[in-house]
C-alpha cells in the first residue's frame, strides 16, 4: 500500500507542477497580451495627439491665411471656410456663420448658376484652375478676387478648395500704372509738339527777319507824303506782330532751366489768349479783366506760362460741350499778419490770378482729390490729371496757394494747404495767389555812345546758315556805314577767322546752325582772338550764364529776329565796349586830321592835343590805352613828354613820330625807344605797319 501511496503522490505532484507550468504561461502570455494592448493604447493615444495637433495646426494655418479659402461640395455647397472668408461675407466673429447656408455661386454673386457648372467640369479634367472674379461682401459690396481651384478629398468625400485673393491693390496699381502711362504718353507727346513748334518757329524767325529788315530799310527810302509809306508801317508793324508770336510760342514749348526772374504777369496773359484764340470753341467767350499794375512775379517764364495754360485749358474743357464764358482776372492783393488766410509765404504783397469758367462744375469727391499727381478728373467734367498737380507743386515752391471753388462743392480744408469752398453760380474757379517780387530800382540808362548808330567802317564777320538772313544783314549792315564779309556756314567762317584773326571787329553769329553752333563758334573764335566782341542771334534766350557767354567773348544775345534799330544799337554798344582809347598829340592840324579818320576807321576812340603840355591834361583826365605823340614840337620835346609819362605810367604804351629836323629822324627815334616808346615811325607815316603795331600792342595774348 505504502508503495502504491508513493506512487500516486508522485504522481499528483507532477500533475500540480504541469498544471503551474501551464498556468505561468498563461499568466505570460497574459501579461504579453496586456503589453501590447498598453503599447497600442500608448500609441493610439499617441496618434490621437497627433491628430489633434495637427487638427489644432492645420486649423491655425487654415485660418490664419490672409486669402479667403472656402471648400465646397461638387455641388457649390459651402461646408468649411476659414477666418477671412467669414470676415469678408460679414461675419467678423466667424462662429455664427454656417458655412452650409451658403453656395459658392452666393459667394460670388452669380445670378446664373452655368458659369459655375462650366467650372466644376473643367475641373473635372485639369484638377487645377486659376482665374479671375468676384466675391461679395456682406454689405453687398463686391471685391475683384484672383481664385485658385483645386480638387482635394475633404470628410471622406470628394471636395473643391478655392483661394480668392484680393486683387483691388493690385487692379488700382494696374489701373494707375496704365493712367500713369497714358499720362507719360501725353507729356511725350507735348514735348514733341514742343519741338515740333520751336522747328516751326526757328523757320518762321528766318523768315521773318529779313522781310522785317527789308522793310524798315524800305520805310527809310518811302517819302514821307506818300501812300507807301502807311503801307510800309503796317508791314513792319505785322512783321513785329509775328516775331512776337514767335517768341511766345518759343517761351511756352522751353524747357524749364532753373532760373527765375522778374516776370510781369499782365502782358503773359494777353499772350496767352491771343495764342488761345484758334482752339477757343465758337461759343465759348473769353472776358479778361487785368490790372496792367498787377504786379511782377520773381518765377521762372515757362512756370508761368504752365500754370496759365493749364488753368485756362482746363475752364475751356469743361464748357466743350455746353459753352460758356472763360473769364481770366488778374489783380494786387495784400495781407496782413491778422488775415486768416494768409499764404504760405507769409504777409505782404501778392499778384492775384483767377481763371473762371461756367461748366457743370465737380463733386466733391473730385474736389478732394483734384490735385493728386494720379488723379483724372475727366469723369466730373475737367481734365486735372498731371497739369493740376504740376502746377500745385509750382505754385507751393513759390510759397503762393491755388484755391478752387466749384458748385457742386462742398467746404473742406486739406493738409496740404489747398482750400476748397463753396461758390454758387460760378462753374469752377481757380484762384492763383503769387508772391509778388520786390520793386528793384531801375538801372540807370546808358548814356547815348553816339549820336548816330551809323558804323565807321568797322569789319563786321556775319554768319548765318540761312541765305536770306545773310543778304539782308549783309545789305543793311554796308547801309550803316559798315565793311561786312557774309557767311552761310559757320565752318567757313571759323577758317576766315583763323586765316585772318586781326581782320574782323566783331563776329555776329546765329546759334542754331549745322556743323557749328553759335556757341562753339564763340568759343573758338574767342581762343583765336580773346578780344574779339560776338553778338549770339537765336529764337530763344540762351542757357548759358553771363559768366559762360564772358568767358566765350559773347557780348550780347539777340533775340531773332531783332528789329533795325535794336541790332545796330546792339553791334554799336559791343564795338564802343571793346573800344580802345588813342591819344594823338601832334602839332601839325592835317597830320591829327589823317590819324583821326584811319584809327576811328579801325575802331578806335580818339583824343587829340595840338601839343605835349594838353596831352598830358588829356592822358590825366581820360587815360588812354595807346598814346602817338609827335617828337618835334613847338613848347615841349616829345622825347620830354616820353620820360614823363613813363616816370608817372610805367605800363603806358607810347608810339613815337617824326618828320626830322635839326637831329634828322634816326636820333630822335632811337631815344624814344630808350626812354620807353614800344615803335617809332618816320613821318610820312606808313598807314598799314601803323594799324598793325597798334592793333599787335592793344591785343590782349595768352
Amino acid at each position: 500500500m505504502s508503495g502504491s501511496a508513493g506512487e500516486l503522490d508522485d504522481r499528483n505532484d507532477g500533475q500540480w507542477r504541469q498544471r503551474a507550468e501551464d498556468l505561468e504561461k498563461i499568466c505570460q502570455a497574459e501579461k504579453e497580451k496586456r503589453k501590447k494592448i498598453e503599447a497600442a493604447f500608448v500609441r493610439m493615444r499617441r496618434l490621437l495627439e497627433m491628430r489633434a495637433e495637427s487638427d489644432s495646426r492645420y486649423r491655425t494655418l487654415f485660418d490664419g491665411a490672409e486669402d479667403a479659402i472656402f471648400i465646397h461640395d461638387p455641388g457649390g455647397r459651402l461646408l468649411d471656410m476659414n477666418q477671412a472668408a467669414r470676415k469678408r461675407l460679414g461675419a467678423p466673429g466667424g462662429e455664427s456663420q454656417n458655412p452650409s447656408a451658403l453656395t459658392m455661386a452666393e459667394v460670388e454673386g452669380m445670378e446664373d448658376a452655368s458659369e459655375f457648372i462650366q467650372r466644376m467640369a473643367r475641373l473635372a479634367k485639369v484638377d487645377f484652375l486659376e482665374m479671375e472674379s468676384v466675391n461679395m461682401r456682406g454689405d453687398g459690396t463686391p471685391v475683384p478676387v484672383e481664385m485658385s481651384c483645386r480638387r482635394i478629398q475633404y470628410g471622406g468625400g470628394s471636395a473643391v478648395m478655392v483661394i480668392a485673393r484680393d486683387i483691388t491693390e493690385r487692379l488700382r496699381g494696374q489701373a494707375e500704372r496704365k493712367r500713369m502711362s497714358e499720362q507719360l504718353r501725353q507729356v511725350r507727346k507735348l514735348e514733341s509738339i514742343g519741338m515740333m513748334a520751336a522747328g516751326i518757329a526757328h523757320g518762321l524767325s528766318n523768315i521773318l527777319f529779313p522781310i522785317l529788315g527789308y522793310a524798315e530799310m524800305a520805310l527809310d527810302e518811302a517819302p514821307d507824303d506818300g501812300p507807301m509809306k502807311a503801307l510800309l508801317i503796317r508791314l513792319v508793324g505785322s512783321a513785329h506782330r509775328g516775331r512776337e508770336m514767335v517768341r511766345q510760342i518759343l517761351a511756352i514749348a522751353r524747357k524749364s532751366d532753373g532760373r527765375r526772374s522778374v516776370v510781369d504777369v499782365a502782358p503773359v496773359i494777353d499772350d496767352l489768349l491771343n495764342l488761345l484764340k484758334t482752339i477757343i470753341p465758337r461759343d465759348v467767350r473769353v472776358r479778361k479783366a487785368v490790372e496792367m499794375d498787377a504786379g511782377s512775379v520773381l518765377a521762372e517764364p515757362s512756370h508761368i506760362h504752365q500754370i496759365l495754360m493749364s488753368l485756362c485749358i482746363n475752364g475751356l474743357q469743361a464748357m466743350e460741350e455746353s459753352g460758356g464764358v472763360l473769364s481770366v482776372d488778374v489783380c494786387a492783393a495784400a495781407f496782413s499778419a491778422t488775415d486768416d488766410d494768409v499764404p504760405p509765404a507769409g504777409p505782404g504783397r501778392y499778384v492775384r490770378i483767377r481763371v473762371s469758367d461756367t461748366g457743370a462744375g465737380m463733386p466733391p469727391e473730385a474736389l478732394e482729390r483734384i490735385f493728386e499727381p494720379r488723379f483724372t478728373g475727366q469723369d466730373h467734367g475737367g481734365d486735372a490729371g498731371m497739369g493740376l498737380a504740376t502746377i500745385h507743386e509750382i505754385i507751393r515752391s513759390y510759397g503762393g496757394v491755388i484755391r478752387v471753388e466749384s458748385t457742386t462743392g462742398i467746404g473742406v480744408e486739406s493738409t496740404s494747404g489747398i482750400g476748397v469752398e463753396t461758390a454758387p453760380g460760378i462753374g469752377s474757379s481757380f484762384t492763383v495767389l503769387l508772391p509778388a517780387a520786390e520793386a528793384s530800382a531801375e538801372e540807370p540808362a546808358c548814356e547815348p555812345l553816339s549820336s548816330t548808330f551809323a558804323g565807321c567802317s568797322e569789319h563786321l564777320l556775319v554768319v548765318d546758315d540761312d541765305a536770306r538772313v545773310v543778304a539782308m544783314l549783309t545789305h543793311m549792315l554796308r547801309r550803316m556805314g559798315y565793311r561786312v564779309t557774309p557767311k552761310t556756314d559757320s565752318r567757313q567762317a571759323l577758317a576766315a577767322l583763323e586765316a585772318a584773326p586781326d581782320a574782323y571787329d566783331l563776329l555776329l553769329t546765329d546759334q542754331e546752325m549745322p556743323g557749328l553752333s553759335g556757341t562753339e563758334l564763340a568759343a573758338k573764335a574767342h581762343f583765336l582772338r580773346p578780344d574779339l566782341p560776338i553778338l549770339i542771334c537765336s529764337e530763344r534766350e540762351e542757357r548759358i550764364t553771363p559768366e559762360e557767354a564772358l568767358a566765350l567773348g559773347i557780348r550780347d544775345h539777340l533775340i531773332k529776329p531783332p528789329d533795325r534799330v535794336d541790332l545796330s544799337l546792339r553791334i554799336r554798344q559791343a564795338l564802343e565796349r571793346n573800344r580802345k582809347r588813342i591819344l594823338v598829340i601832334d602839332d601839325d592840324p592835317e597830320i591829327l586830321k589823317m590819324l583821326k579818320v584811319v584809327l576811328e576807321r579801325a575802331g578806335y576812340e580818339v583824343i587829340q592835343a595840338g601839343n605835349a603840355r594838353d596831352g598830358r591834361r588829356l592822358h590825366d583826365a581820360r587815360k588812354a590805352d595807346l598814346i602817338i605823340t609827335d617828337i618835334v614840337m613847338p613848347d615841349k620835346n616829345g622825347n620830354d613828354f616820353i620820360y614823363e609819362i613813363k616816370k608817372d605810367f610805367p605800363g603806358a604804351r607810347i608810339i613815337a613820330i617824326t618828320g626830322g629836323g635839326f637831329y634828322g629822324t634816326e636820333m630822335p627815334l632811337e631815344t624814344a625807344l630808350k626812354l620807353g616808346a614800344f615803335k617809332t615811325f618816320a613821318k610820312p607815316l606808313p598807314k598799314d605797319e601803323l594799324l598793325a603795331a597798334i592793333r599787335e600792342e592793344l591785343t590782349p595774348h595768352g
